[in-house]
């Protein structure tokens, strides 16, 4: 039962990254951080919880040194990013550090609007 309730979230939580995704330019650099605050606006609405945000890193394969700041979502291990392309454009072979930064739960990724508010007007830019 717990898997169906997880697959069935995971299903919606998918359509909703989709519909977010295609508000966004998720090709341009920095535009992982709108997707993650509209997606997890979204899913609060929907009352999706089971996921979390989370702020690492990305680097490529080629240049080992060549570590990006980069925010994500994961549910239940299942990474949900469509701003991934932003690194891939270039035909570079990017892959995750598997070491992250910080993780947040939905109410708290939302919460650092209150501690850093200049970001509310800086995700706009990647809004269509």
């Amino acid at each position: 039962m717990k898997f169906k309730l997880f697959l069935e979230s995971f299903e919606q939580a998918l359509q909703i990254a989709k519909k977010v995704a295609e508000t966004i330019h998720c090709e341009r650099g920095g535009s992982c951080m709108t997707f993650a605050h509209e997606f997890t606006e979204e899913c609060l609405r929907n009352g999706i919880t089971n996921f979390i945000v989370v702020e690492g890193w990305v680097k490529n394969l080629e240049y080992k040194t060549n570590w990006r700041q980069h925010t994500w979502i994961e549910m239940e291990g299942q990474k949900i990013d469509p701003t991934f392309i932003q690194f891939a454009k270039n035909k570079l072979s990017v892959t995750y550090v598997t070491r992250v930064k910080k993780r947040y739960t939905p109410e708290e990724y939302i919460k650092l609007d209150d501690l850093y508010p200049d970001e509310i007007e800086y995700r706009k830019r990647f809004l269509k």
